[in-house]
C-alpha cells in the first residue's frame, strides 16, 4: 500500500495487533476459521439474548453471510488440495479459485472429481451434500445475505420467509466439524501419495487390503492363485495389468511384503540382538509394571546429565546393561532400535520409518568408533526409557513384524491380555484415517471394503 495508512496499521497494545499478509501464512483455512468464529459468536450472542439484546431479524444476515463465506473458503481449500493430489493421479479440469464464488459449482467440482482421485472422499461427499446443497440453493454466489436485492433489483429470500437460528447453529456446528476433518484428511492424503505407494487404479489402502487377501508369494505360481487373482480383479475393478502393478508394489514394499511372507525381517536387527537389548533393559526396569493388565508405565522426563553422572559414578546395573549391549548388539542394530522407539510417536508411514532408521543407523555407526562417549550416551538414554518395550513393540506391530513381537511376548512372559498391547495389535491407523473416526485397522478395512 502506498503511503502511510492510518487505519490498517499496528499500535499498542501489542496483543491487539493481528498478523496479516506475509507476516504469517494465511490460507483458505485461516480465512475460513475467522469467518466461522464470527458466525458462531453472532449465533451465540443472538440466542443468549433471546431476541432482546440482539435482534434476530438483523443478525441473521451477518450470521448467514459469515457462515456461507466460511464454507466457500473451506471448499475452495479442498479444491486446491485436489489440484495438488491430481499430480499423483489423473489430471483435473481447470478450475479458477479466484473467479468463482458459485458454491454449487465449487461443490459440483468436488463431488465429481474428489472420489475419482480417491474413493475415501466419498465419505465427506455423502456427509456434507445436504448441507452444502441447501446453502448453495439459498445463496449460490454469496450475495443473498450481503444485499437486500440482487442486480435485477429483485428482493432476496422471498421464498424463504423465516430462518431459525437454532437450526442454523446445529447444522453449522456439524458441518464445521466435518469440514475441519476434511481439511485434515486433504493434508494427510497428499502426504500419503507423496510416499509413492499407489498405482493408477489403486490407493495405498486398497493395495493394503489386496495384500491382506493374497497368499504367500511362494504360492503365486499355483493353480489356486488364479482364483484369488480373479476375485481381487473383480472386487477392485482391475485388469490383469492393473493387478500386476499392484502386486509389484506389494512385493517391493517394506511393510506390505511381510503380509505375503516376503522379506519378513528388519535389515540390521535379528532376534538375538533384540533379546540381548531387552535382557539388558529388563535388568534395569521393573517387569511387573510391564505385565500389569491395564497399566502402561508412565514416560519419565529424566535429567540426562544425572543419568550419565550415575553411569560414570558406578551405577552397577546401568554399567552392566551398557557392557552387555555393547558386546552383543551392533551399532546399526542400536540405530534400528532407536528408530523403532521414536517412530511409535507417530506411526504414520513405513517409508518414514525407513528414512528414520537409515539416519539413526548411519549416525550410530559413525559414533561408535569416532565418539564412543556420545555413542554410550545415546545408548544409555534408550536403556533408561521406561516405555522402550511398549514403543518398540508398537512400531514392530505397525510394520507387521508379528513373529518378532510374539517372540518377545513369550520370552518375557507377558499376559495374553494387556490393554496397551491390544491397542498396539489393532495397528491404530494413520492420522488421516483417524479423522474419519476409525480407531483400528479392522474398522478401516470394513469401511474401505464397502466403498472399494
Amino acid at each position: 500500500m502506498k503511503g502511510q495508512n492510518n487505519l490498517f496499521r499496528g499500535s499498542s497494545p501489542s496483543w491487539a495487533n493481528a498478523c496479516v499478509g506475509n507476516n504469517g501464512s494465511p490460507s483458505f483455512v485461516e480465512y475460513a476459521k475467522g469467518f466461522s468464529a464470527a458466525a458462531n459468536l453472532l449465533i451465540q450472542k443472538t440466542l443468549e439474548g433471546r431476541d432482546l439484546d440482539y435482534s434476530v431479524d438483523e443478525f441473521i444476515y451477518p450470521i448467514c453471510f459469515n457462515m456461507r463465506h466460511s464454507v466457500e473458503l473451506r471448499l475452495k481449500g479442498t479444491v486446491s488440495w485436489l489440484q495438488l493430489l491430481s499430480k499423483h493421479r489423473q489430471r483435473l479440469p481447470d478450475f479458477s479459485l479466484q473467479s468463482s464464488h458459485d458454491l454449487g459449482r465449487i461443490w459440483a467440482f468436488i463431488k465429481s472429481h474428489a472420489p475419482t482421485l480417491d474413493k475415501r472422499y466419498q465419505y465427506f461427499v455423502d456427509k456434507l451434500d445436504d448441507f452444502v446443497s441447501d446453502l448453495s440453493e439459498v445463496d449460490p454466489t454469496g450475495q443473498t445475505f450481503r444485499y437486500p436485492h440482487n442486480q435485477e433489483s429483485e428482493k432476496h429470500l422471498t421464498e424463504v420467509s423465516v430462518i431459525n437460528v437454532f437450526i442454523l447453529q446445529k447444522a453449522f456446528s456439524e458441518a464445521e466439524e466435518l469440514l475441519d476433518k476434511l481439511n485434515a484428511f486433504n493434508e494427510k492424503l497428499c502426504l500419503e501419495y507423496e510416499q509413492g505407494t499407489y498405482t493408477r487404479k489403486m490407493s495405498r489402502h486398497q493395495i493394503y487390503l489386496l495384500a491382506k487377501e493374497l497368499p504367500p508369494r511362494s504360492s503365486w505360481g499355483d493353480e489356486s492363485f488364479k482364483f484369488v487373482k480373479d476375485r481381487a480383479k473383480d472386487h477392485f475393478g482391475l485388469s490383469s495389468n492393473d493387478f500386476s502393478r499392484a502386486a509389484r508394489k506389494i512385493e517391493s514394499h517394506f511393510e506390505l511384503a511381510v503380509l505375503i511372507d516376503k522379506n519378513p525381517l528388519l535389515e540390521d536387527l535379528d532376534f538375538n540382538q533384540v533379546d540381548a537389548f531387552f535382557d539388558a533393559w529388563a535388568s534395569v526396569h521393573d517387569l511387573s509394571k510391564l505385565r500389569a493388565p491395564t497399566n502402561e508405565p508412565q514416560i519419565h522426563d529424566l535429567n540426562f546429565e544425572n543419568v550419565i553422572k550415575e553411569l560414570y559414578e558406578g551405577d552397577e546395573k546401568i554399567s552392566k546393561a551398557l557392557d552387555s549391549i555393547s558386546s552383543s548388539v551392533t551399532a546399526e542394530a542400536v540405530g534400528e532400535l532407536r528408530a523403532l522407539f521414536y517412530f511409535a510417536r507417530d506411526l504414520d508411514y513405513s517409508e518414514h520409518y525407513l528414512e528414520m532408521a537409515s539416519r539413526e543407523k548411519r549416525e550410530l555407526g559413525s559414533l561408535r568408533d569416532a565418539e564412543p562417549g556420545r555413542y554410550n550416551e545415546l545408548l544409555c538414554k534408550l536403556i533408561y526409557k521406561t516405555n522402550a518395550f511398549q514403543n518398540i513393540v508398537k512400531s514392530l506391530l505397525f510394520l507387521n513384524q508379528i513373529a518378532l513381537v510374539n517372540h518377545l511376548i513369550d520370552r518375557y512372559e507377558l499376559p495374553k491380555t494387556l490393554e496397551w498391547l491390544d491397542r498396539a495389535k489393532s495397528r491404530k491407523p494413520c492420522s488421516h484415517l483417524t479423522v474419519l473416526g476409525y480407531d483400528s485397522w479392522a474398522d478401516v478395512d470394513s469401511w474401505l471394503t464397502q466403498t472399494a
